[in-house]
């Protein structure tokens, strides 16, 4: 996104955007198969199911607790990165900052790797790992942040371990409740992108 505003605008990032959510909508409509909801309750009563969720499980509340910290720190990131690397000593311009999106996305094999490794080793064994690298990259970039190489590695490990810490926390979530799964998942996207939202916050306002 960053190249595409240096060499086109910051308009064609969103014109951009809004073709490929286009896209993807009718791929989806057209591809995924057409399924009836399991329950007939009504959107109070499937608010509320939430709640009802929430006190119920515990490992529901660490789990969406963990994946909405693992945001956090993922979004803190990604949104101070461009100030980083546009001072000393990179002074880079936003298309050269913008390909460093391109580093990150050698985190995906993380998602095949934690679904893998949760069903050997489980979800908790799983996520504390990710929680380790997630550690290292913070302590990279807090220590040696002005070391390219270094950055780089940094980078590499948090988004490797954020994939793999939503691999295992998506699957811990929804083999809760077979018969809420819908709701489950959506308890985990709405803690994680509140998680994320913080983490951006906190991030510019440091």
């Amino acid at each position: 996104c960053g190249y595409i505003a240096y060499e086109l605008g910051w308009r064609w990032v969103y014109r951009g955007s809004s073709v490929v959510m286009i896209f993807m909508m009718i791929l989806c409509w057209a591809l995924l198969p057409s399924t009836k909801p399991s329950t007939k309750l009504s959107i109070s009563e499937l608010a509320f199911s939430f709640i009802v969720l929430l006190r119920t499980y515990p490992i529901l509340r660490q789990t969406i607790f963990m994946a909405a910290m693992f945001f956090a720190a993922f979004s803190s990131f990604w949104t101070t990165i461009t100030f980083r690397l546009s001072s000393s000593p990179y002074f880079y311009d936003t298309g050269t900052i913008g390909l460093f999106g391109l580093i990150g996305a050698a985190g995906v094999v993380g998602s095949p790797f934690g679904g893998w490794l949760s069903d050997w080793k489980g979800n908790y064994f799983t996520t504390s790992i990710a929680l380790i690298l997630v550690i290292l990259s913070q302590f990279l970039f807090l220590f040696f942040d002005d070391l390219l190489p270094v950055l780089i590695i940094g980078i590499i490990l948090m988004d490797f371990a954020h994939q793999v810490a939503n691999t295992s926390n998506s699957s811990r979530v929804i083999q809760l409740d077979p018969s809420a799964r819908a709701r489950l998942n959506g308890i985990n996207v709405i803690a994680f992108y509140c998680g994320g939202s913080f983490g951006s916050f906190a991030g510019s306002w440091a």
